[in-house]
């Protein structure tokens, strides 16, 4: 009998060391807005905001989507929350021309494309520590081509699932955050 409730009593301590970790590794977030579409509307996502704090290039890779905070972009408060995708990394030849996306000199393979933005022309190098960003619909979104590159620093993790608007899980998050 002693054995049976050492090994609750352990199994409830890794459990809620466990939740711990998870609650504070894990956050969820909300999706507003149409630079992001058709990728993201108006939903949750689900972002780590752990692993990046302890990788190189804040564990990001090109494509990724990201949340980043603190940007202090006019007509947005300082704790606005943007999702934006990484389109450049450290040392990267960006390069925008006619509405083509060019990562080192080569086309990115770009499904954001039919959202092209023709207007736009620009070549830039991404600094260490920073990354450059896009929006998915290009035609409508506040990025790195108009506030240049975001530090690292401004990354508060890696969008890590996407929340589908008629799963269960979005009707627990919509519950919870309704009470």
């Amino acid at each position: 009998m002693r054995i049976l409730k050492e090994m609750i009593y352990l199994f409830t301590c890794t459990l809620l060391i466990v939740a711990i970790i998870m609650t504070s590794s894990l956050e969820v977030k909300a999706t507003e807005g149409r630079s992001m579409l058709p990728t993201l509307s108006n939903g949750y996502v689900v972002v780590d905001k752990v692993s990046s704090h302890f990788k190189e290039n804040a564990g990001l890779e090109f494509y990724d989507l990201v949340c980043l905070l603190d940007l202090k972009i006019e007509g947005k408060s300082g704790d606005t929350n943007i999702l934006k995708r990484v389109i450049g990394l450290p040392g990267d030849l960006i390069e925008i021309k006619n509405g083509v996306v060019f990562r080192n000199g080569e086309a990115i393979d770009d499904y954001a494309i039919e959202h092209h933005d023709t207007v736009t022309n620009l070549t830039t190098k991404v600094s260490e520590g920073h990354i450059f960003v896009l929006g998915d619909n290009r035609t409508n979104s506040l990025d790195s081509r108009m506030i240049g590159e975001v530090s690292l620093e401004n990354v508060l993790g890696k969008v890590i699932h996407i929340v589908d608007p008629d799963s269960v899980l979005n009707k627990i998050i919509v519950s919870w955050i309704s009470h």
